[in-house]
């Protein structure tokens, strides 16, 4: 099983009945990370401070910060299983880890 990170911030810009989809996007505080611990989830306020995670909705930003299961993609998005929930990332937003 591949695992990969995701780069950067992202918006939810959509939600089909198999994923999220997110786009990224540039802001946020560099404090997110000592904010919040223990969970590879962060969810953001539009400010960039972070928020509790109450789930994808459209119009919501994230970051994250764990290491989550790849499951495919195709020339321009990949599917990335994040705590029981698959989102679709462009590929220049993915990092692999061994």
């Amino acid at each position: 099983m591949k695992k990969v990170k995701l780069i950067g911030k992202f918006k939810v810009t959509s939600i089909t009945d198999e994923f999220a989809i997110l786009e990224p996007v540039n802001g946020g505080t560099s404090d997110v990370q000592k904010e919040v611990q223990g969970n590879s989830i962060i969810e953001l306020n539009t400010d960039g401070t972070s928020k509790t995670f109450d789930g994808f909705a459209v119009g919501d930003f994230f970051q994250f910060t764990g290491e989550y299961e790849y499951v495919r993609e195709n020339e321009i998005f990949a599917k990335v299983n994040i705590e029981n929930q698959m989102v679709s990332v462009p590929l220049h937003k993915i990092q692999e880890v061994e």
